[in-house]
């Protein structure tokens, strides 16, 4: 992942605030999308490999289409609890939550939306 900051329109912006105001009708991906473009973390529900079902607290970065082994799309975020970069495939998303829509986290790369 690259340094530069990405700079979003005042669509983006707006796009994203809405669907963060109504995010019981968006799916994890599009409030994790809207996340990243607001600088927001995100709370997730995800469903490992193995079965278990974990809660993550994550800036999100980066969704990149088919890099798992399987072809599956995986979603990059810096897991705020372990303290380091972490790959998600977005079919063991479950559900997506914005942390707190009034605080936004500095990124530390920059922010692909990708897909």
């Amino acid at each position: 992942m690259s340094s530069q900051k990405t700079n979003p329109s005042i669509r983006q912006l707006l796009s994203a605030t809405l669907i963060l105001l109504q995010q019981r009708r968006h799916t994890p991906l599009q409030v994790i999308r809207a996340c990243a473009v607001l600088c927001r973390r995100v709370s997730l529900l995800y469903r490992k490999i193995d079965g278990k079902v974990v809660q993550r607290q994550v800036e999100p970065y980066s969704i990149r289409e088919g890099r798992a082994k399987d072809g599956t799309a995986l979603f990059y975020g810096f897991d705020v609890q372990a303290e380091t970069i972490k790959a998600f495939k977005l079919n063991g998303l479950l559900k997506a939550f914005p942390v707190g829509l009034l605080k936004s986290f500095q990124p530390r790369w920059a922010v692909e939306l990708g897909l």
